[in-house]
This record gives C-alpha cells, sequence and structure tokens, in this order.
C-alpha cells in the first residue's frame, strides 16, 4: 500500500529529516525514525514507522504522524529505529 502522502512534494533542503508523530491536536512530538539526509526518504517510510508503531501500541492509530525537518547537526535517533534498517 503506497503512503498516503505520496503525492506530496519534497522539501529539497538539507536534512536531517525524521517521520514524527503527535498526540491529535497536541503541539509536543516525538521523532520516531531518523535522521534522514533526505525529506524524500522520510516521506516514504511513513506509513511503514506508523505500522509498526500501531503493532507496539495500538494507541498509536490516534496520532498525527508526518515528517520534520531539525537543525543542521541533529543527530538524536528515531525512537523506533532499532525496529528498522537506518541509513542516514
Amino acid at each position: 500500500m503506497e503512503n498516503w502522502n505520496a503525492g506530496q512534494a519534497p522539501d529539497t533542503k538539507p536534512g536531517p529529516y525524521y517521520v514524527t508523530a503527535q498526540k491529535a491536536g497536541g503541539t509536543a512530538y516525538w521523532l520516531m525514525r531518523g535522521p534522514f539526509t533526505g525529506h524524500a526518504e522520510a516521506l516514504g517510510v511513513v506509513r511503514e514507522t506508523m505500522n509498526k508503531a500501531c503493532e507496539l501500541d495500538a494507541r498509536a492509530h490516534w496520532m498525527e504522524w508526518g515528517t520534520a525537518r531539525m537543525k543542521d547537526g541533529s543527530t538524536e535517533a528515531g525512537k523506533l529505529n532499532s525496529y528498522f534498517e537506518v541509513k542516514s
């Protein structure tokens, strides 16, 4: 199944980019996977990251999923990186 954001044009600015999750309507968010050097790579793994999170905790289904670019030099590991081979 294709990501629901497949038609989204990737940001062309250099990364680091992450797959993110936040509670609906919330202001806090979590870096779930990354960092990735390009936005297209992060966009391409949103659905599989969300699916893994839902498999681990059904409450993840109710979160808002997307991507974010962090300040240059960010090396924080995504919370679900250990479930995937992450290439940064």
